[in-house]
């Protein structure tokens, strides 16, 4: 049985998958994907933040915002993806408020990461999902290796 984790990530590797093969992998492919959708979206209902916390997300990134470092066009200097680079002049400042707006919604934040924990344990436990089998001889002689590693893991491929 796969895990959880393993179904979602089976689901994000075909979902986006645009393929040019037999109208039988095709539709074997969309139905697959379908009861995937399902347990991705129940997933995502149930790691919903609570409001409050939300709430929380929000003003701690519009502070962020409001302490970034702009450059000479006024845009936020960006260090990733993820973070964003304060201004030196006000660091100090910036941890005063955000300690601040953290006892604020100390509560909230202990429940956030209390669900944290609990969403990486449901990620890892293993899930009864009767899944739609596509047959070898379906499969197309030319696959993404993702989309194969996907087929195999959920163990979706039949004789």
């Amino acid at each position: 049985m796969p895990t959880l984790k393993e179904v979602l990530d089976a689901y994000n590797a075909i979902k986006d998958v645009n393929i040019t093969a037999s109208v039988k992998f095709n539709y074997g492919l969309a139905k697959l994907k379908k009861q995937l959708e399902k347990e991705a979206d129940t997933f995502k209902e149930a790691i919903k933040p609570e409001p409050k916390f939300e709430e929380y997300e929000n003003k701690r990134n519009s502070l962020i915002l409001d302490y970034a470092k702009r450059d000479a066009d006024g845009k936020v200097v960006q260090i990733n993806d993820n973070a964003v680079e304060l201004d030196e002049d006000k660091k100090t400042e910036f941890y005063e408020k955000l300690a601040k707006l953290d006892k604020e919604y100390e509560e909230v934040i202990k429940k956030r990461k209390q669900q944290a924990e609990e969403i990486n344990k449901l990620l890892e436990s293993e899930i009864q999902i009767d899944l739609y089998k596509i047959k070898f001889e379906d499969l197309p002689e030319e696959i993404e290796t993702r989309l194969m590693d996907a087929l195999i893991t959920l163990d979706v491929i039949s004789d």
